[in-house]
């Protein structure tokens, strides 16, 4: 009877993605469920394989100290051991959340210590690799200047990382995790090309967006900004990520507003040169052309002053010439 009575509570634990272990009163190991045997084969794997289970499970020496407590002070109490870090030969790690209790059964009395245990190493792997990727993201923003964001169009959860302070100066208590609250930043002028260009490119094919706008920084000033982003597409082409960055180009655009009111200026320059100076300018050359130097009414010196003059206006004639050049006129 006893026999079909473990049978069905091994049939039952078997069932469920725990660690289940069970202890004599000697601390030696009676019991141990499928999940708990590849625990206990990964944590043999280790660089201490002599060591008894209970060393092995827990590593450290401290774990082994609140164990020890436990073990000589508690009746029918519980004890927390949480995130026990096991690393065997190829450096492979198992993370276990432990729950160890001490009771007495009359079903099964050699069982005097149970302990529970959860593998957290995928939870733990994943947070490490956001963690990793923030990282990453933030160093990426410092050296390109760049506020990086993450989107996920499925959750509609906007991620900003550092630039969006150190560039644009919005503390993240300020900030809203969703699309709406980058959307209230956009002037009002540039927030409707903005918004159909952006859902044009999710509802598209297309890998990449790219736009120029201004942004309202934390100041309540606008600053001129170059948006690029990465779209993101599962396998039936759905749009449900963009990662991308945007780059504050303020001080470009002044140096472009600066450049095109100097082109204005040349071509005003050019202009006059072209249409003001070039036809008096004209006039005097074709007056000068008339006057004959052979003629007697005119003395040596008068005839040495035309001279200077029909020299003058054609070297000045040449002159504004060069400066059509110059001015692309």
């Amino acid at each position: 009877m006893k026999y079909l009575e473990f049978e069905k509570f091994e049939s039952s634990f078997n069932e469920f993605p725990v660690i289940l272990l069970a202890l004599s009163e000697s601390k030696e190991l009676i019991y141990a469920n499928n999940f708990g045997n590849s625990v206990i084969n990964f944590a043999k794997n280790s660089r201490d394989e002599s060591s008894s289970i209970l060393n092995l499970l827990f590593p450290s020496k401290k774990q082994q100290e609140l164990l020890n407590e436990f073990f000589e002070t508690s009746k029918n109490s519980l004890i927390d051991i949480p995130e026990v870090e096991i690393l065997n030969k190829k450096g492979e790690l198992l993370l276990v959340n432990w729950k160890i209790k001490q009771r007495d059964t009359t079903l099964f009395p050699e069982f005097k210590y149970w302990l529970i245990g959860q593998d957290t190493t995928p939870a733990f792997l994943i947070k490490k690799k956001l963690i990793e990727s923030e990282s990453k993201f933030n160093f990426i923003s410092k050296a390109t200047n760049d506020a990086i964001y993450e989107w996920d169009l499925i959750l509609d959860e906007l991620k900003w990382y550092e630039g969006i302070k150190n560039i644009f100066g919005h503390e993240e208590e300020n900030i809203e995790n969703n699309i709406n609250w980058w959307k209230l930043h956009l002037h009002p002028d540039d927030a409707l090309k903005v918004e159909l260009s952006l859902g044009e490119a999710i509802s598209s094919d297309k890998d990449f967006w790219i736009e120029e706008y201004k942004f309202l920084t934390n100041d309540g000033k606008y600053a001129s900004v170059l948006d690029r982003a990465y779209i993101i597409r599962n396998e039936n082409g759905k749009a449900i990520k963009m990662i991308g960055g945007m780059q504050d180009i303020s001080d470009l655009k002044k140096i472009e507003q600066k450049l095109l009111e100097k082109n204005r200026k040349l071509s005003e320059i050019a202009f006059f040169n072209s249409h003001k100076l070039r036809a008096p300018l004209a006039r005097i050359i074709g007056l000068v052309s008339t006057l004959d130097l052979e003629e007697e009414i005119f003395s040596e010196t008068t005839k040495d002053t035309i001279k200077k003059l029909v020299d003058s206006t054609k070297e000045l004639d040449q002159m504004v010439k060069e400066m059509g050049k110059l001015t692309n006129i």
